[in-house]
């Protein structure tokens, strides 16, 4: 099948497999009954965070130096091999080591497939239409995740909490049986590979010399801070007012499928950041005060954005991005934003273990979200953006 698609059909059912992981919305479930550990949430998150940030730049730098193609496949054997090891994990401590491959696997991915579709669109001189391309590559990545969450409380609740980790399986073997047919981009190949202290050298020219990109990793940070606090124990949210597993799972598939739609709007709204990062900052505010329901619409809304946020951001470094150094640029600045941010999610596990949380959070929420989104304001959208 991946054979009669081009290469952009078939990034896109890469990312689409990427996001068909069954486990995802049933996880906190997961390690409340099967694991039993009170901390196992704080720990995953740790775990799989600094895994993700010890290896982010170094993966960044192998896909710009061995090929972006390469790198993928090493990412997509990274996912093979965590899905084995969660389904199989009798503890905290196996469970962890999964963790640490998945972070493996997203860092190695992290970069790599943006450098590999940004590169791919400069070859044909499409280069100012990848903000619409990486978009819809997001959507249909988060468009299976909803598929698979919808279907995840449900397979749970009929057979087990491990089934779903052996599913997701199936569309990891698809991913990377079409990463196999892929072609590197000429234009990466072509580009001069210098040695490797020229090589961090020029990363480092490279983020001196554009401030824009300093600006950037602040929304990327922001990104980040909500994706390790408010994103992860966003299960834990949900399941405090009593929810089944598959009503769990539904609610998580809402928010992928809301997240999806609104990354198709990536391209349009790409010179509206500073617009968008307000309507962050107010949604953000209102849920940390609502304490019903509401809040979860409002959460699902808040990751949505987050999630445009970061997809126009994203664009925004490519542009600004020499072909031999851009998977390590984006791994650079992804790296500088987590490790802001893993500091946070120890905090935010003692609000959630503790009564009256949502004072806590409010603090949090304000205080966090709202300087780092606030920076955007600054740019000016014809410098960090190219119009098409």
């Amino acid at each position: 099948m991946a054979m009669g698609l081009g290469a952009l059909g078939r990034l896109r059912l890469i990312y689409f497999c990427f996001g068909l992981m069954f486990w995802y919305g049933i996880e906190q479930l997961f390690l409340d009954n099967i694991l039993q550990d009170p901390s196992a949430r704080a720990v995953v998150t740790t775990v799989w965070a600094v895994t993700f940030l010890l290896s982010d730049i170094p993966s960044g730098i192998i896909a710009d130096r061995i090929g972006r193609k390469r790198a993928l496949i090493t990412a997509s054997l990274f996912q093979l091999l965590s899905l084995c090891i969660l389904a199989i994990s009798p503890s905290l401590l196996v469970y962890g080591i999964g963790a640490a491959f998945y972070a493996l696997y997203t860092a190695f991915q992290n970069g790599a497939f943006q450098a590999f579709l940004y590169d791919h669109l400069l070859s044909e001189g499409r280069e100012r239409r990848y903000a619409r391309y990486m978009g819809q590559a997001s959507a249909l990545f988060l468009l299976g995740a909803g598929v698979a969450n919808a279907l995840s409380g449900i397979i749970a609740e009929y057979s087990n909490l491990r089934v779903p980790y052996l599913l997701s399986i199936l569309p990891a073997l698809v991913a990377l049986a079409t990463i196999m047919t892929l072609r590197e981009p000429s234009r990466h190949k072509e580009s001069e590979l210098s040695g490797w202290r020229a090589h961090a050298k020029d990363i480092i020219t490279v983020i001196a010399s554009r401030p824009i990109i300093w600006v950037l990793g602040l929304i990327f940070f922001a990104a980040n801070a909500f994706w390790l606090t408010v994103g992860e124990f966003g299960q834990v949210y949900i399941l405090s007012f009593g929810v089944s597993a598959a009503v769990l799972g539904l609610l998580w598939a809402l928010t992928a499928l809301i997240s999806g739609l609104a990354q198709f709007t990536s391209h349009w709204v790409k010179n509206r950041i500073a617009h968008i990062s307000f309507v962050f900052i107010i949604f953000l505010v209102a849920f940390a005060l609502i304490q019903s329901w509401v809040g979860i619409g409002l959460f699902i809304v808040i990751y949505a954005i987050t999630g445009l946020l970061e997809t126009i951001a994203d664009a925004a470094i490519q542009h600004h991005t020499p072909s031999k150094v851009r998977a390590s640029v984006f791994s650079t600045v992804s790296f500088a934003a987590n490790a802001a941010a893993i500091p946070l999610i120890w905090w935010f596990n003692s609000i959630f273990s503790r009564p009256g949380y949502h004072s806590g959070k409010c603090g949090y929420v304000v205080a966090h979200h709202g300087r780092c989104t606030h920076e955007p304001y600054r740019i000016q959208a014809s410098a960090a953006f190219v119009a098409e």
